[in-house]
């Protein structure tokens, strides 16, 4: 809604005769605002005001943006100042102040209705529809009505008139619909479940609220998705359904985990950018400080043959200076680039990933102690939880090898073992898996075969493999593990489900979306990714096929010992 409304503010500037340069300019405060960057937009308004004198009409649309601006901020005082002063202005703009008067009592109607006085809301509202309706042409009209349809609708349902707010909430749902704006249609919805559950029909409450989430969900919007699932939670609550409790429980995490993520990686790119502007500016006094030496060397060659001894040594050693700082600044850069995406990638996994089986646990446990769980549902949440807790352990062991590789790439540069060992070894870690499917391993690979990788590492690789082979074979079948002499390749190979061409292809990057295996076992996608930067990284590659028979065959290279 808060996009919503700046774009109508502009609407009203460019509707009215403003210059190209003014709408320009208010595109600028609309993208401060938008990139909550509000001290900058403040600063950017005053300046307009200082260096542009604007006319009583662009005073008001500039009171209206401050009053945005505090509004958002939680100042709701400040807010209703800069809204009040805008229609003070009004009042001297003659007939160009009448129509701006329309949106300038919207400004106040929503202040009172985000500080829950509704009677008041709604008056201002009704003030706002009126001189829109009097001084505005049809496509005015029509934004002044979706904007303040919302705030009477609620108006009804405080003062317990349902009927009315039900008739106020659909015709708002129409004109949005009608005028390309479907996604505000959700919160709209929400509403219409606010009323149906002041009349106690949980039934259409509950319908309405997944058409909420449904819409908000298409659009993509995250704050209207968490809206829609605590209206649901809400509801399901009155109608004691534990089982819906605890899927939209479940739902709710995921979007603020989600929405966290969306925040970390907004960070991140604000990281990236200020980076990248230090390395510039490094890089620019880098280059004046090259300028500097190359205008002193031109003079140096002009009185050469006075002083050409002195000359030829100053730029020696300006040379070799400079060429040591550049070489220092480029180590540091490299080290700090490499412990940059290491960071990165680490933080990411364990935001997004670890997080969400210690919450399901905490809220299964949460439900059955307030008793809307009962004990014979809990084994079979238990059953779920403890597969992701096994699965996120795999993980983590992953995660902290891996990085400890990254760390320690000299420690590791000469270390050799034996694959038929590790191999072994890694199927006797993944026995309680194997065994619930009652598979059988087949070892082909020669006890005296020695590779130029650590055990530890080779065990990361063939961990994720044979575990992933499991993951998607059915029972009572094969899983080969074994080297070919003639091709010089080891192999992990099952007979399970297989995978198709586009999985095939995008299988070692970090971009596929791990499938459920035959026993629905879940997983989080980054296993194999990490399997190929390993490989990679000790001078191998891999890569996947489907088996000829039924299932998939995993292939790696690794160069041998001496």
């Amino acid at each position: 809604m808060r996009c919503f409304l700046l774009a109508l503010a502009l609407l009203c500037c460019a509707t009215y005769g403003f210059s190209q340069n003014y709408v320009k300019e208010n595109n600028e405060i609309t993208d401060f605002i938008y990139e909550n960057r509000y001290t900058e937009a403040q600063a950017y308004i005053y300046n307009l005001i200082n260096t542009q004198k604007p006319d009583k009409y662009e005073q008001v649309i500039l009171m209206l943006f401050l009053s945005d601006i505090q509004r958002l901020m939680g100042h709701t005082l400040k807010a209703d100042e800069f809204s009040r002063k805008a229609l003070r202005i009004s009042f001297t703009d003659g007939e160009r102040g009448q129509r701006s008067r329309g949106y300038i009592f919207h400004k106040i109607a929503n202040l009172f209705y985000e500080k829950k006085v509704y009677d008041s809301a709604y008056f201002y509202a009704k003030k706002s529809m009126y001189f829109a309706e009097k001084y505005n042409r049809e496509e005015i009209v029509i934004d002044n009505k979706m904007i303040n349809l919302p705030i009477i609708g609620y108006y009804y349902l405080v003062s317990k008139n349902p009927e009315l707010a039900k008739q106020t909430f659909l015709k708002s749902i129409k004109l949005f619909s009608e005028n390309g704006s479907e996604c505000e249609t959700s919160l709209q919805y929400l509403k219409l479940s606010d009323v149906e559950i002041s009349a106690k029909k949980l039934a259409a409450a509950e319908s309405y609220g997944l058409k909420a989430l449904k819409i908000a969900t298409d659009c993509k919007i995250r704050s209207y998705e968490l809206s829609a699932v605590n209206k649901l939670i809400e509801v399901y609550k009155l109608q004691n359904n534990s089982a819906k409790l605890y899927l939209y429980f479940s739902k709710k995490e995921w979007i603020n985990e989600a929405v966290k993520l969306d925040e970390q990686r907004k960070n991140l790119s604000a990281l990236e950018v200020k980076y990248k502007t230090e390395i510039s500016q490094k890089e620019n006094k880098l280059l004046k400080i090259e300028n500097a030496a190359e205008q002193s060397k031109s003079r140096i060659f002009i009185a050469i043959i006075v002083v050409s001894i002195i000359i030829l040594a100053a730029v020696v050693l300006i040379a070799l200076f400079l060429k040591r700082k550049n070489r220092l600044i480029k180590q540091q850069k490299n080290e700090l680039e490499k412990l940059n995406t290491l960071n990165q990638k680490i933080f990411s996994i364990i935001s997004h990933d670890f997080k969400s089986p210690l919450t399901n646990l905490h809220q299964a446990i949460e439900l059955t102690e307030n008793e809307v769980l009962d004990l014979e549902t809990f084994p079979v949440l238990a059953s779920g939880i403890k597969q992701q807790i096994n699965q996120t352990t795999l993980i983590m062991e992953n995660l902290l090898s891996w990085a400890q590789s990254e760390m320690n790439d000299r420690a590791n540069e000469n270390a050799l073992c034996f694959p038929e060992r590790v191999a072994k070894e890694t199927i006797g870690q993944l026995e309680t898996f194997s065994n619930r499917k009652k598979l059988q391993f087949e070892i082909v690979i020669p006890t005296t075969l020695e590779i130029k990788m650590p055990s530890e590492i080779l065990k990361i690789v063939y961990r994720n493999l044979i575990s992933n082979a499991i993951k998607y074979s059915h029972e009572n079948e094969r899983i080969e593990i074994g080297y070919d002499w003639k091709n010089d390749y080891f192999f992990v190979k099952d007979h399970g489900t297989g995978m198709n061409e586009k999985t095939l292809q995008r299988l070692f990057t970090n971009k596929v979306q791990s499938a459920q295996g035959t026993s629905s076992e879940t997983g989080y996608g980054i296993g194999l990714h990490i399997t190929n930067e390993l490989v990679r990284k000790f001078g191998g590659k891999i890569w996947a096929e489907n088996n000829r028979e039924k299932g998939a065959i995993i292939k790696f290279t690794v160069p041998l010992s001496a």
